[in-house]
């Protein structure tokens, strides 16, 4: 039981943490909660003041500390809604210039989210020092001025000024097309390096990298919900999803705690793909010490049994993808703005050739590590993927769209040549080509340079090829081809 809690915990603090870190509520609801810690605390140095002797600055009249106070926090709110609507301009050029998916970067943009903090945080501390300054009749005849309390609001709303133009700055740098694909890069290569890392001392085993491929429906289930135990295979458990939606995470604490020891687990879905309501979650078979069915009492048939719920709750599944455990989001990602690019309404093809060579970072990231098996045995129970992806699948999602859309402009595949051949010059420099990399790269150059007179083997189905072509980006690929020593077609 404290297994399977700890597990679902993990989960549930995982999607949690998410949407903290994409909301805009979050981070500046706790510099607001910290205003009020300050105002707390200057509360009782000024009470600690009465009496003694303060400095001149600190010094202050009961009208003017009003007049200040009300001026900062009627700025402050203003300048919020400035920081506020610098996002949501941010958030619509970036929509619509490079991909819908690039929100969830400036969603998660903590300068800016600092930024709105700062400013919220001088509005409600002011607000509250504001009601401590009290006048002669307030309190029969005699003042009461925080004077180091106003004294540090006056400081904030210069803090706040220079916040809202450091936003100023930072939101018209961020909407920049370099900007925007190094943040996601990173991010991406932060998920890929935690998912697919070299093994530890151990061996670490992660079964938890996405499969690019969706994997089949290959069982019924019943309604939205209820686990299935199916007669065909002997007594297994299935578990259906009871929503329908991405999956976001799948913990395997949480799947090793929720069946007992020696069974089988089949994850029918993989991490970015979507699962139907009502869709397999995964399959369960429990088998004894020896090896031989556990057929008397198949799981889920005992009322008592949480087996189902617990498993369940080992998927995470949302509205849409994210990028905790999703490896392959960060090349859709990136893939979608030098598709927009690409597209006949904006025909940027300078932007497609400036994200090529980052995608081709985050696949010489994966092209380096060994991807996860698709089966392992974790703490006694056996775990197996339906569909587990190969080093080409990862190329293909990266570069496949975009072969495809820039087949009419050699320099845009002349990039994608160079990004591949440096791949593979790359690994070998490392020490760190693979037969299966190696193979991948030259299928994914084949198809990047199409043989004269034989446009399948693009693998795009479009007609024509560069055989003809007088464009010097066409004589610089083959070229470049002879030159690293990979047959040209």
């Amino acid at each position: 039981m404290a297994e399977r809690s700890a597990g679902r915990m993990s989960v549930v603090a995982g999607s949690l943490r998410e949407r903290f870190r994409t909301s805009l509520f979050g981070l500046p609801s706790l510099w607001v909660v910290g205003s009020v810690l300050l105002w707390l605390v200057m509360g009782r140095i000024d009470d600690w003041l009465v009496g003694q002797d303060v400095p001149a600055w600190m010094d202050t009249t009961v009208e003017s500390a009003r007049v200040l106070l009300s001026a900062v926090a009627s700025g402050t709110i203003t300048a919020a809604s400035v920081v506020f609507s610098l996002t949501l301009v941010a958030l619509q050029l970036s929509s619509s210039s490079y991909s819908s998916r690039v929100l969830r970067t400036f969603l998660r943009d903590r300068f800016q989210q600092n930024m709105i903090g700062i400013v919220l945080a001088t509005f409600f501390y002011s607000l509250l020092v504001l009601r401590d300054v009290r006048g002669p009749l307030a309190e029969g005849g005699s003042a009461d001025v925080p004077g180091a309390s106003v004294a540090l609001a006056t400081v904030l709303a210069l803090v706040a000024i220079l916040a809202l133009l450091a936003s100023i700055s930072h939101t018209a740098a961020s909407v920049r097309v370099s900007r925007v694909s190094a943040s996601v890069l990173a991010e991406a290569r932060g998920v890929i390096r935690d998912r697919l890392g070299e093994p530890g001392p151990e061996g670490r085993v992660d079964l938890q990298a996405p499969g690019i491929v969706p994997s089949p429906l290959a069982v019924a289930c019943g309604p939205p919900g209820p686990a299935v135990v199916d007669p065909g295979r002997d007594g297994s458990l299935v578990v259906c999803s009871a929503a329908g939606g991405w999956v976001q995470q799948i913990g395997l604490d949480a799947v090793v705690g929720a069946v007992p020891p020696g069974s089988e687990v089949t994850l029918e879905v993989a991490v970015g793909t979507y699962v139907f309501e009502g869709g397999p979650l995964a399959t369960v078979r429990r088998r004894d010490p020896t090896g031989t069915d556990d057929a008397d009492q198949p799981l889920g048939s005992d009322p008592s049994d949480d087996t189902e719920d617990a498993l369940r709750g080992a998927f995470d599944i949302g509205r849409e993808r994210t990028m905790q455990q999703d490896v392959a989001l960060g090349l859709t990602t990136l893939e979608d703005i030098a598709l927009r690019a690409l597209s006949p309404g904006i025909h940027d093809p300078n932007t497609a050739r400036t994200v090529i060579p980052q995608l081709g970072d985050l696949v010489l990231e994966i092209l380096a590590c060994d991807l996860p098996p698709a089966e392992a045995e974790i703490g006694g129970v056996t775990i197996r993927r339906v569909a587990a992806p190969a080093h080409l699948d990862y190329l293909e999602a990266a570069f496949g769209q975009i072969r495809r859309a820039g087949h009419d402009q050699p320099e845009v595949r002349l990039t994608l040549l160079r990004t591949l051949v440096s791949i593979d010059a790359e690994l070998r420099r490392r020490g760190q080509d693979s037969e299966e990399a190696t193979d991948a790269l030259r299928v994914a150059i084949s198809r990047a340079a199409p043989a004269a007179g034989d446009a399948a083997a693009a693998g795009d189905g479009h007609h024509g090829t560069w055989s003809d072509s007088a464009d010097p980006a066409v004589g610089a690929a083959r070229e470049l081809l002879e030159s690293t020593g990979w047959s040209v077609p």
